[in-house]
């Protein structure tokens, strides 16, 4: 919906400036699934070789729309709750929205880190 909603914008102002429509394409960046604050997995950026004008190795090469991509960068556990973290703050609409996600991110962080001191130290 990020993606379509730029082009959107672009074309509905571009109507008014008297500029033809633009249409839309579709770039899969990937998934991102959360189990918790510190647990996640997901596969990421399997688009870039399409966007890049790259073939994919599953399309066969040709480009083809709607096929499988593999994708470039697969996480797990906290590696993969971090990388959600971060690609959510970064597609914040506003700086202020940005620091916002990214301060929640640093507490969060050190919030854990906190209670993994305490626990191993047997309190």
């Amino acid at each position: 919906a990020l993606q379509q909603a730029v082009v959107a914008a672009r074309n509905v102002a571009g109507y008014f400036d008297g500029r033809p429509a633009r249409p839309f394409a579709y770039v899969p960046l990937g998934e991102l699934l959360a189990y918790g604050p510190a647990d996640a997995s997901g596969s990421l950026l399997p688009g870039l070789d399409r966007r890049a004008g790259g073939p994919s190795s599953r399309d066969g090469g040709d480009g083809a729309s709607g096929s499988l991509l593999e994708p470039l960068l697969d996480l797990d556990g906290a590696p993969a709750a971090l990388a959600r973290r971060l690609i959510y703050a970064a597609r914040m609409p506003t700086p202020e929205q940005r620091l916002t996600a990214l301060a929640g991110l640093a507490r969060s962080s050190a919030a854990s880190s906190s209670s993994s001191a305490s626990s191993s130290a047997g309190v």
